[in-house]
């Protein structure tokens, strides 16, 4: 009980400084702490969301190990917001003008490695430059979000919804993307070295030029060499 209230009485403190990441290996009590805390980040991120904080001080916070299933983390953007009117009135209105809040979420830059996301709902989130080691995704919403140059190594990207999502520049190197809906993705430049990408959903349906190696699994019948993906090293 007292790392417990350890905890929640440091806050985001400690989360800042250790990350929690392996704070308490090989002691006892250390899965219950983990959980605990996971969810406890998970709070504080969308709390944060929520309050509309900037997203320079989410930067200075490590939100790594969050669990944030179930989690509340978009507010409309700009479109969503000023759906209904006119032409004239979406292009003069004062949100368009100064550029208010055109994602739904910003979490650009924001360390997120072994984070939670599994069926969250992340829309139009813009992620780029995050750190996103080893996330698991499964099921989530990422349509229309823009995840250039993030690093996904290792995530777990199964039946996630990546329509229109931007992966420009981004790594994905032993990422699982199986069952995934792909239709639209741009993957300009991503890297997809050892990645699995069996059982993807319009695979043949995205844009750009990916990088692929020997190790990386394709669906039955995908020619990533039609498609002038670039090989990386040799195949087997």
């Amino acid at each position: 009980m007292m790392a417990m209230r350890f905890f929640f009485g440091v806050g985001l403190a400690v989360v800042s400084l250790f990350g929690f990441s392996g704070l308490l290996a090989d002691e006892p009590g250390v899965a219950i702490a983990t959980e605990v805390t996971g969810r406890q980040l998970g709070a504080n991120l969308e709390r944060s969301l929520q309050a509309a904080v900037s997203v320079e001080k989410l930067r200075r916070l490590d939100f790594s190990g969050a669990d944030l299933r179930n989690r509340r983390l978009l507010r409309p953007n700009l479109a969503e917001r000023l759906a209904g009117l006119s032409f004239d009135e979406f292009y003069t209105s004062e949100d368009y003008q100064n550029g208010k809040d055109v994602f739904t979420a910003d979490l650009s830059q924001v360390k997120l490695n072994d984070a939670i996301f599994d069926k969250v709902d992340l829309h139009g989130a813009c992620l780029v430059n995050a750190s996103l080691c080893r996330v698991r995704m499964r099921g989530t919403n990422l349509r229309n979000g823009v995840l250039n140059r993030a690093n996904l190594e290792k995530a777990d990207l199964s039946n996630a919804d990546l329509c229109g999502v931007r992966l420009s520049g981004a790594s994905l190197r032993g990422a699982n993307l199986s069952g995934a809906d792909m239709r639209g993705a741009n993957l300009s430049q991503a890297d997809l070295s050892g990645a699995n990408l069996q059982g993807i959903k319009h695979l043949d349906a995205t844009l750009g030029k990916a990088r692929f190696d020997g190790d990386t699994r394709f669906p039955a019948g995908f020619n990533p060499a039609a498609r002038g993906w670039i090989l990386v090293g040799h195949l087997p």
